[in-house]
């Protein structure tokens, strides 16, 4: 399972249903890299020490409060990681990004992984490449 190798995790939410993934990426107009999608049909929500994926139904308003479509169109804010914005692309597949809450832009941004699995796989590291354990 994807969710479950997320170091020092404390919460998993029940699976998402396929209608609730169809929703969000009907209500964010783009498509859901596959791997995140799969995420949330394990788990629609996990909490985590230093990671954080929101669950399915709460991604749109932040994604609205935030006003991801208009800095980073394209992106998406999944949740967050040492309390700064963690962003994905939409499309089939995408990198995983930590963003900055006060500058919502890609040129803001820096690469955390070439993928989920792979960036989940190797501990959810920092940029510095410090996995995220306390």
């Amino acid at each position: 399972m994807l969710a479950r190798g997320i170091p020092d995790l404390l919460d998993l939410g029940p699976p998402a249903t396929a209608a609730q993934i169809d929703a969000l990426a009907a209500a964010l107009q783009l498509e859901l890299p596959a791997e995140y999608a799969a995420l949330l049909a394990e788990a629609n929500g996990v909490s985590a020490n230093l990671v954080q994926f929101y669950a399915a139904e709460d991604v749109p308003e932040r994604n609205e409060t935030y006003e991801v479509a208009e800095y980073a169109p394209g992106y998406i804010v999944v949740g967050a990681f040492h309390d700064a914005p963690l962003l994905l692309r939409g499309g089939p597949t995408s990198p995983v990004f930590e963003g900055d809450w006060g500058a919502m832009t890609p040129d803001c941004m820096d690469v955390l992984g070439p993928s989920l699995t792979g960036w989940i796989a190797r501990g959810c590291p920092d940029r510095s490449g410090r996995a995220a354990t306390r």
